[in-house]
């Protein structure tokens, strides 16, 4: 459970309650503006994840039957849903533009500038490097997901959890049950 990701979106809703005036009523839009073009965006980076993985799987022969969900069309449907992801976050702000509006500028275009600043800052900051596909490491962790999948699809889900919860103490148990 990412728990900060959690607290941080729970935070930035308590800002809603702003609604009390005509500007805060502007700020609520702005969030939802950031939001609508941010989740645009992630969309769009995880389909270039994914081509990524789709590459180092083809270079490295790794079997498409061997995933539990192939792709229809595959990489021809990602490439097109690419293409809508970026021409989305291109053309979401057109209308900014006449007569041009700061707030609809700054919210349609704002995820184009901090995507790419907040990659290479990551890049920078951890001094990662780019893997080549052929390269990828595509079975680290493998054997981990599969004995979660397994603990979760052998026997029912519910028997498993309450067999999980019952080995807890009573605070760890509560703290699990909330999350």
């Amino acid at each position: 459970m990412p728990i900060y990701a959690v607290c941080a979106v729970s935070l930035i809703s308590c800002i809603t309650f702003l609604v009390s005036t005509d500007s805060a009523v502007e700020v609520f839009f702005w969030f939802v503006d950031l939001t609508t073009t941010a989740l645009i965006m992630t969309y769009t980076m995880m389909i270039i994840t994914f081509l990524g993985f789709y590459h180092a799987r083809q270079l490295q022969g790794m079997d498409p039957a061997t995933l539990p969900y192939r792709a229809p069309w595959a990489p021809y449907t990602t490439y097109f849903a690419l293409m809508l992801g970026i021409l989305a976050l291109i053309f979401v702000g057109y209308d900014a533009f006449v007569p041009f509006d700061t707030r609809s500028f700054v919210t349609a275009y704002f995820a184009l500038m901090f995507a790419p600043f907040m990659f290479i800052l990551w890049k920078v900051v951890k001094r990662t490097k780019f893997v080549r596909p052929s390269e990828a490491d595509l079975y680290s962790g493998k054997k981990e997901v599969d004995d979660e999948c397994r603990h979760w699809e052998e026997g029912g889900i519910e028997e498993n959890e309450k067999i999980r919860l019952a080995q807890m103490s009573v605070m760890r148990r509560s703290w699990e049950r909330i999350w």
